[in-house]
């Protein structure tokens, strides 16, 4: 009878271990958080799996998923012996650069010590700095803490940042304010901005792979791919995007100052910018938008003489051109009112260009000519190749060409142009 009472508690105990541990969890309840790259939608899935000191996985899991809009998630009943656990967040998220949802899931992942919080954030510098952490535990022998705090200042290096409070990855919120808020915002704007999701994907995890043994960014291709990244990002609609979806989902939030952070990684990072928009020059005639051309011969007299009007915008990027007349315009030189009909000037012989009303601009909104201050202006509305068509030089002119890239409030580019017909010396 003893024998048999003594067998049932081993059971108990056994049965117990396998669910709950006899010995004690070190948590158990409930966990919660945001996952954000921008903030990830209803439906993404959520899985805990349990880690041993060493971060090898136990094979016990838990599982949840995000019921609303703005990331939020909470996992119940979740039993954590070592008080370790990899947090994987996988589903479509609001992409910020674009303002619409991802058109495919994404997965993230964190790894976090649930005996300091219940509360955990997912997001990208959680899952570039996990393989990190990894590595500094396993294969040199630093206690979590401090694997953690030096991997993520890691990963900060890598965008040229510097941790201005103690908080942890995990921590973090791109919908709060304050510097290391804003830090995160501008690395997910970075390695985001042109990219498909399956693009990002493989950018993060060359990122992951290249981080994980020695804590650098070795790779010139990967370090070009966030330096176009932040060249191209237009940040004033980041903003407005962010603003809009946090408005939309009823949220009073702070979108935090990432625009300093951005232009910090663009000042301070030595990587290469080898993207952006292109100015294509390709057939017989130069492209009006050519950085690199600057006058203009046509026949003379010719009205007929189209030259091309184009650029190659990536994905999410955005553009608008000033042509300004120069050399005194006066309107009254193309549009005379009170002219002897016999003295009237040809008008190919005015100094000018001139846009078909009725053509069909691919990818531009033309604005109307301003006859007073002799000013144009064309703005991008689509992406790829975006052309103006029939654009034509009249008589002999000059004019600057102003170039606002990726939504600049200042000409990023600048040039003169001179045209005229080819017997006018």
């Amino acid at each position: 009878m003893v024998k048999n009472r003594w067998l049932m508690a081993a059971w108990i105990c056994g049965s117990v271990m396998v669910f709950a541990g006899c010995g004690g969890d070190a948590f158990s309840g409930s966990i919660s958080g945001n996952v954000q790259k921008g903030p990830f939608i209803n439906g993404t899935e959520i899985t805990v799996n349990e880690l041993t000191d060493e971060l090898d996985q136990t094979g016990r899991s838990f599982s949840g998923t995000i019921s609303d809009d703005r990331g939020s998630f909470q996992v119940a009943s979740v039993a954590l012996e070592s008080g370790y656990a990899r947090v994987r967040a996988s589903g479509f998220y609001f992409d910020e650069t674009s303002g619409e949802i991802s058109d495919g899931t994404l997965s993230l992942v964190t790894l976090v010590d649930f005996t300091e919080a219940d509360q955990a954030n997912i997001n990208i510098f959680g899952h570039l700095q996990a393989p990190r952490i990894e590595y500094l535990i396993q294969e040199e022998g630093l206690e979590f803490d401090e694997a953690r705090a030096q991997a993520h200042q890691e990963v900060l290096d890598v965008f040229y940042f510097t941790a201005t409070s103690s908080a942890t990855a995990d921590e973090l919120d791109i919908s709060a304010g304050g510097d290391d808020n804003a830090m995160l915002l501008a690395a997910s704007v970075i390695v985001q901005q042109t990219r498909s999701v399956g693009e990002l994907s493989e950018l993060l995890s060359d990122l992951r792979t290249d981080l994980r043994d020695n804590g650098e960014l070795n790779s010139t291709s990967t370090g070009q791919a966030l330096m176009n990244g932040a060249q191209t990002a237009d940040a004033s609609r980041i903003r407005s995007n962010l603003e809009a979806r946090f408005d939309a989902l009823g949220l009073s939030t702070t979108v935090p100052d990432f625009e300093a952070y951005l232009e910090q990684f663009i000042t301070e990072a030595p990587y290469e910018f080898t993207g952006g928009i292109q100015y294509p020059s390709e057939g017989d005639l130069p492209n009006v938008l050519d950085p690199e051309v600057t006058e203009y011969f046509y026949p003379g007299g010719e009205t007929t003489f189209e030259y091309p009007f184009v650029a190659e915008l990536p994905n999410r990027t955005n553009l608008r051109i000033r042509m300004s007349l120069l050399d005194d315009w006066d309107y009254l030189d193309y549009f005379p009112y009170d002219y002897d009909e016999e003295e009237e000037p040809e008008l190919w012989e005015v100094g000018s260009w001139e846009i078909p009303s009725i053509a069909n601009h691919q990818g531009w909104e033309v604005s109307n000519f301003d006859f007073e201050e002799g000013i144009q202006t064309f703005q991008s509305t689509d992406f790829g190749e975006i052309q103006v068509e029939g654009f034509r030089f009249r008589g002999k002119g000059r004019a600057v060409v102003e170039y606002f890239e990726y939504g600049s409030e200042e000409p990023t580019r600048t040039k003169t142009i001179d045209w005229k017909p080819l017997e006018d010396d």
